[in-house]
């Protein structure tokens, strides 16, 4: 899957959405994925809604009210949420903090390590392992 071509065909203001999730690990060449999940400012995500992206109402029953919406291959979602620490992330510190790569807005791996962590399912699990072993190639190719 090419996720920037994707990613752009959504015709979105670069600057008003994060690329989270597996697609972080995707674009670095780490695994595949199947889906692309997005974070994206309120405004935006009115703008999908109105595009005709439907509400996952089993995921806000799991959530509590946590909205998701779905389109395809593609999840957006409002906010990031640490579910062990009860703690919501600010999208604005999320658009901030992001690893742009060819235009586009992605989650740094340390960041989605964090999450992954707070997960804790076999897969997030065997992910943590691949973003640490490719931050620990990154620092050591570095240090050459």
């Amino acid at each position: 899957m090419d996720i920037i071509a994707q990613v752009k065909s959504l015709n979105l203001p670069l600057d008003k959405f994060v690329v989270v999730g597996g697609s972080s690990l995707a674009i670095r060449k780490l695994r595949e994925t199947n889906d692309i999940d997005l974070i994206v400012l309120p405004e935006i995500f009115e703008k999908l809604v109105a595009r005709g992206w439907v509400f996952d109402l089993e995921y806000e029953k799991r959530w509590n009210g946590r909205q998701r919406i779905k389109q395809g291959f593609f999840e957006a979602h409002t906010d990031l949420y640490l579910e062990k620490e009860n703690r919501f992330f600010d999208i604005q510190t999320v658009l901030n903090e992001a690893d742009v790569i060819d235009d586009v807005r992605f989650q740094p791996l340390e960041s989605l390590r964090i999450f992954k962590l707070d997960s804790s399912r076999e897969k997030d699990l065997r992910d943590v392992e691949l973003i640490d072993d490719y931050l620990m190639s990154s620092s050591n190719s570095m240090e050459l």
